[in-house]
């Protein structure tokens, strides 16, 4: 979306704190503390990234089971190509294995 490259990060506990730290780290001028969140930028680049991950299935297995169905209803498709960006290599490959479980089963 910026075209700030970085390593992948550890997680967090929700997607409120990764656009506080973007906010403060980003648009704070050197004259002071700005309240970010009456500049349109920030609302427009949030609005982008909810958009990009809206197809995202994220949760337990019969959660992304039911998000899985709930995708199929709405966009008619015959293949996935799945892309996760998961801090712990095991964790990663963990849920790789739980895709191709949940998708197998439908």
């Amino acid at each position: 979306m910026t075209n700030a490259q970085q390593k992948l990060q550890p997680p967090v506990t929700s997607d409120d704190e990764i656009w506080k730290w973007h906010a403060q780290a980003n648009s704070t001028p050197h004259f002071g503390p700005v309240d970010l969140h009456d500049i349109p930028i920030y609302h427009q680049e949030r609005a982008v990234v909810e958009q990009m991950t809206a197809c995202s299935l994220i949760g337990s297995p019969a959660t992304v089971e039911f998000q899985l169905q709930q995708l199929r209803q709405n966009v008619h498709f015959d293949e996935i190509m799945a892309v996760s960006y998961i801090f712990d290599p095991q964790k990663q490959a963990d849920s790789y294995t739980m895709l191709k479980t949940i998708v197998d089963k439908q």
